[in-house]
């Protein structure tokens, strides 16, 4: 089981699992985006909403300067998705 894939693929049963083991949440995946800059590329609002729960920094932004609710707009576009970063 790998983070990475268990992120872009929005498996949110393991995604706790590897928070519970103490993953660090905003260290950028080899992508260069943070768990949360995927996420929110992909459109995965309840993944999205998991690392929010558990503190995955907001505010972060990524190699290219955008937050999360940048590439929400920009790729997914989906009102719920965005309505949960604010």
């Amino acid at each position: 089981m790998y983070w990475g894939t268990t992120i872009e693929r929005s498996q949110t049963d393991k995604m706790l699992i590897f928070i519970r083991d103490g993953i660090d949440l905003d260290e950028p995946l080899p992508s260069g985006d943070s768990p949360l800059h995927v996420c929110a590329k992909l459109g995965h609002l309840n993944a999205s909403q998991i690392l929010l729960l558990y503190d995955a920094n907001i505010h972060l932004r990524n190699e290219l300067g955008y937050t999360a609710i940048q590439l929400a707009a920009r790729y997914s576009g989906k009102f719920e998705l965005l309505k949960t970063f604010i």
